[in-house]
């Protein structure tokens, strides 16, 4: 008899409890909490899945495969460094004295338009070091550019020869043509230049745009011939 009262007595409670009517501010705390929980807890997650995605990219040596398709074949050339390596060691005199007159050509060759002169003198820099640096401004200035803008004078570079002289030396010549701002030649004049190259890794990306050999030239001289 006792048990059965008890058990009317809670059912009679639970009943009168579900006829009280509901607090909507608990129930909205009480969602409130709850988010935060949740969100707490992806936060925690998303945490431990980036550590470890971290930790697993930092002991991991990831390389880059270079990777040639003819029709549906693929073959596999190798990593991207050491084909680098490869390139240097195979570059051939030819291919060195290209680069070295189109050094020379950016860095001579003088447009109305200053947009694509300075676009030049920036591409330049990926085949320089910090003393050539200084000596590009020098001849520069030795030449008497700063006038010839002023001027809206025009330079045509013209390639002459280059050959290849002892261990990792070129000689390069080269015609400057200048031209007043009506386009009349007023001024031609025959170069030669000694160029110190080596090769390096380049790792940035802007330079290796430009300079994919990795050639520097560590030094060079330049003088104005009379024939």
């Amino acid at each position: 008899m006792i048990f059965n009262w008890k058990i009317k007595n809670k059912i009679a409670l639970q009943t009168n409890k579900e006829k009280l009517p509901r607090d909507k501010f608990l129930d909205m705390q009480i969602n409130s909490n709850n988010w935060r929980k949740v969100a707490f807890s992806s936060c925690l997650i998303s945490c431990f899945l980036v550590f470890g995605i971290i930790n697993i990219s930092s002991n991991n040596k990831v390389q880059t495969y270079i990777i040639e398709k003819e029709g549906n074949n693929y073959n596999v050339l190798g990593t991207a460094n050491n084909l680098g390596t490869d390139i240097r060691k195979n570059v051939t005199d030819e291919e060195i004295v290209y680069f070295l007159f189109n050094f020379i050509n950016k860095t001579r060759f003088l447009t109305p338009n200053l947009e694509l002169y300075s676009k030049n003198t920036e591409e330049i820099l990926s085949f320089l070091t910090q003393s050539s640096s200084a000596k590009i401004d020098r001849y520069l200035i030795e030449s008497g550019y700063k006038e010839k803008i002023k001027l809206k004078e025009t330079v045509e570079v013209i390639q002459n020869t280059g050959i290849k002289l002892e261990n990792n030396s070129y000689q390069i010549r080269w015609i400057e043509r200048t031209s007043d701002k009506n386009g009349k030649i007023i001024l031609e004049e025959n170069y030669m230049g000694i160029f110190t190259i080596k090769f390096v890794e380049i790792k940035e990306k802007n330079h290796l745009l430009f300079n994919p050999l990795g050639m520097l030239i560590v030094d060079f001289t330049q003088i104005k011939e009379k024939l």
